[in-house]
Parts: C-alpha cells; sequence; structure tokens
C-alpha cells in the first residue's frame, strides 16, 4: 500500500502516512482506525485462509459489545467532517440557505453528516437513526456544531427500520450497507424509499470497487474484511448498487468517487411511480 518506506534495515512512515498517522498532526486519523478495526478483527484477519475453507465469518454475530458502536462512531467523526462537506457541494447546498430540508441520517453514528446539512441549511432539521447508547454521542456532537435545536432521535435497528413514509427530502446512509448481503440491502432501500418525499435523494456512502473488481485497493481489502467479520457482507459495485436502487424505486444513480477510496451513491426516489 506504499503506506511504509525501508531504509537501513528500518521501516519508517512515509510523508503521507506521517500527515494521518502521527499524533498532533492536524490531520491525525489513527483514533479512526483503531475504532473501526476492533481488538478481535485484528486477531480473525489473521485467519482469513479458516474463513475461506470453512465459509463462513469468524466472528459470532452480535458478539460485539454495544459500546464499541460508541467508539467507531466518534473514531471516525474527524472523516466524517470531511466528507459532509463534499456531500454538501454535491447536493448543491450553499451556505446560509433557508430551504427547510428534512433530513433522515440513518446509522448516523456521530451524526455529522446530517449535521452538515444543517449548518448550511439554516431552516433544515435532521432526524438521527442509530442505536440509543449511539445517539447520546450524536446528541453531544449536535451541540458541539451547533445545530441541537433542529435535531430530533429515533433509536432503533437498521434491521428492522420505522422510518416513516414521504417524511424526508434527504436520506443519508454510511458504511452500513457493507454488512449486509444483497437481499438485505434491498429491503433496507426500499424501506428508505417508503420514507422519502417524491423526488427525494438518497446518498450512500461506501466502498465502491470498480466493476472489475481489480484497481481500487480498499474497495478490495475492506471486502476480505467484511467476509471474514460478517455472515454475508462485502463492497459491491455501482452497477449492482443501481439495480438494487431501481428495483427499490430511484432513479437517475450518481457516482462519485473521493479521495479516500469511498464512494458517494446519490439517486432520486421517483416522482412517480
Amino acid at each position: 500500500l506504499h503506506l511504509l518506506e525501508k531504509g537501513q534495515g528500518r521501516y519508517r512512515l512515509c510523508t503521507l502516512s506521517r500527515r494521518f498517522l502521527v499524533k498532533g498532526e492536524p490531520s491525525f486519523i489513527g483514533s479512526a482506525i483503531q475504532a473501526f478495526v476492533l481488538p478481535e478483527d485484528w486477531e480473525v484477519m489473521g485467519r482469513v485462509e479458516q474463513a475461506i475453507r470453512e465459509g463462513r465469518p469468524l466472528i459470532r454475530e452480535g458478539a460485539r459489545e454495544p459500546q464499541s458502536w460508541e467508539n467507531v462512531a466518534m473514531g471516525l467523526l474527524p472523516l466524517g467532517l470531511h466528507v459532509g462537506q463534499i456531500m454538501c457541494d454535491l447536493l448543491g447546498i450553499e451556505h446560509g440557505a433557508e430551504k427547510g430540508r428534512r433530513v433522515l441520517d440513518i446509522a448516523c453514528g456521530s451524526g455529522v453528516y446530517g449535521y452538515s446539512i444543517l449548518q448550511r441549511d439554516l431552516t433544515a432539521a435532521a432526524t438521527a437513526f442509530d442505536l440509543e447508547n449511539v445517539l447520546t454521542l450524536s446528541a453531544k456532537v449536535a451541540r458541539d456544531m451547533g445545530v441541537a435545536d433542529r435535531v430530533s432521535y429515533r433509536p432503533g435497528n437498521i434491521e428492522n427500520p420505522d422510518f416513516g413514509r414521504d417524511a424526508f427530502d434527504i436520506a443519508i446512509i454510511s458504511h452500513i450497507l457493507q454488512g449486509y448481503a444483497p437481499i438485505a440491502i434491498r429491503s433496507i432501500l426500499k424501506k428508505i424509499c417508503e420514507a422519502l418525499r417524491p423526488g427525494g435523494t438518497l446518498v450512500i456512502h461506501e466502498f465502491v470497487p470498480d466493476e472489475e473488481r481489480s484497481a481500487k485497493s480498499l474497495p478490495l481489502l475492506f471486502a476480505v474484511f467484511m467476509f471474514v467479520v460478517t455472515p454475508g457482507g462485502g463492497t459491491y459495485t455501482f452497477s449492482e448498487y443501481s439495480e438494487w436502487l431501481a428495483d427499490a424505486g430511484f432513479e437517475n444513480p450518481v457516482l462519485r468517487n473521493l479521495p479516500t477510496q469511498t464512494s458517494l451513491i446519490m439517486a432520486q426516489k421517483k416522482k412517480h411511480p
């Protein structure tokens, strides 16, 4: 991955790695890495061959402690702030707007994506959906970002959600669909479509490999990770997402690749069935 250099028998961080992996640097993301890849994950990634031979994940379903998701949410906050601004730019949300958008942030974590919209659209309101213990952290971030008075919180589980019908202009789901098999993703997308108003926009933030699954390294490595630690998860191409979105009631999907090797997929709910 060209993250290390070697000389005189010693390994050292390259210039790029130092920017992101040395504490005290403004762009330090070590907390995100430590949060997202938990200690048990490091252990099982040394047994990929076993997972392949047995055809099953090596971490039993539901094994993670609820607090681990709090750590993930806060660890990814620095990256989320950056992606949130890019998302707003792509959605055409200007600073100081007063469009009154209604935003649903699904499995919101820190809530930073929805809150980024609220910081720009001064009359927008957001509904943060996640596990109850994670929403406690989401509320703190909302206060820190100065948008708490326009956020409501809805505890729930992504596998059995109740988002309502025709209630939102924008729905956001980030790094969640990767944990599920296609049949479950189709079900989640249909639920999201029901929650959006006709013409509303869905934003998906995920690792999206190229169509040949050969060029973008990080989405492919993450696919291996999902295979080892989830019952049916993986990373999926834009053409796969496009098919599922169309079946769920969306149209005009667009892919935007980000510098982080993650991608944003945006699509609109059909105005007429």
